[in-house]
């Protein structure tokens, strides 16, 4: 190999390098960086619905996220937000396609108190609209690493917002918020009670049949097969999980074709749903 040759590759590996890991910085999640104070150091705290997504032609991004309930609010922001950012986590900048169209988020941005014009600090970017208009936007374009999006999806807070809990019932988020005391146990009698468990692919065609309800991790402890004369045809046992983040979709194989019946049991809660394997 060429000294030519081997000085390109090195220069190629310390630029991925760069890209790779220079935006590392210390992991947070939502409830505590929501109560998080330091001199010079502001943050907004909102749910939002994302009305629009704009791309610009130097490839960056922009979302337009309508607030809609204030949890902090250290600068003044007004109704409406205009986030820049990239279509990926690419240097430092935030990934705006984290925020989905049309559907609400939690969002919480750390900004500092120094002026963003044309300034480039430890806390954001220089911005400047490509797009001029006459709207009253609150802009900025933040390091990724001072923001934190949670999504509400099907009643369901999931994302960071404790360092083990990864999702929770919106419906009690905000009165746990409070307090922080966010916690297994009534999380996991939701995550059972959500009958409305999601059976796919169905009818299936490859055996592997898919369990999941409206979380992500429901517990699914057992799951028992029958046939749709009632006949018991097999069953299988999930051990419990060694943390909130390996627990996955459950699934299992039917390799034979016919109406079959799933019980699943999610701790002391029942449930049969169907699948037709072909």
């Amino acid at each position: 190999m060429s000294k030519q040759l081997r000085g390109l590759l090195f220069l190629g590996i310390f630029f991925i390098a760069q890209m790779t890991f220079a935006c590392t910085c210390e992991q947070r999640y939502f409830c505590e960086f929501l109560k998080f104070e330091e001199y010079d150091y502001k943050m907004i705290a909102v749910r939002a619905k994302v009305l629009d997504k704009v791309t610009y032609e130097d490839g960056k991004m922009a979302a337009y996220l309508e607030v809609l309930e204030e949890y902090r609010n250290d600068v003044n922001v007004g109704n409406f937000i205009k986030i820049y950012g990239d279509y990926h986590d690419a240097e430092c900048r935030i990934n705006i396609n984290r925020f989905p169209h049309l559907k609400e988020v939690l969002l919480i941005v750390g900004v500092s108190t120094t002026n963003n014009n044309g300034i480039v600090n430890e806390m954001s970017f220089p911005y400047e609209n490509p797009i001029p208009d006459t709207e009253s936007y609150w802009e900025f374009s933040p390091v990724h690493c001072q923001v934190i999006i949670l999504q509400i999806d099907e009643g369901v807070v999931k994302g960071k917002i404790t360092e083990e809990i990864r999702e929770y019932p919106w419906a009690l988020f905000n009165d746990k918020l409070a307090e922080c005391d966010f916690n297994f146990q009534e999380l996991d009698a939701h995550r059972c009670a959500d009958e409305d468990y999601i059976v796919y692919p169905n009818p299936n065609f490859n055996g592997k049949v898919k369990i999941r309800n409206s979380f992500r991790r429901p517990p699914i402890n057992l799951i028992r097969v029958f046939d749709a004369n009632g006949n018991f045809i097999q069953e299988q046992v999930f051990p419990t999980p060694v943390s909130e983040t390996s627990l996955q979709t459950r699934s299992i194989q039917i390799n034979n074709p016919g109406l079959y019946f799933l019980e699943i049991h999610c701790n002391e809660n029942v449930v049969t749903k169907q699948v037709l394997a072909l």
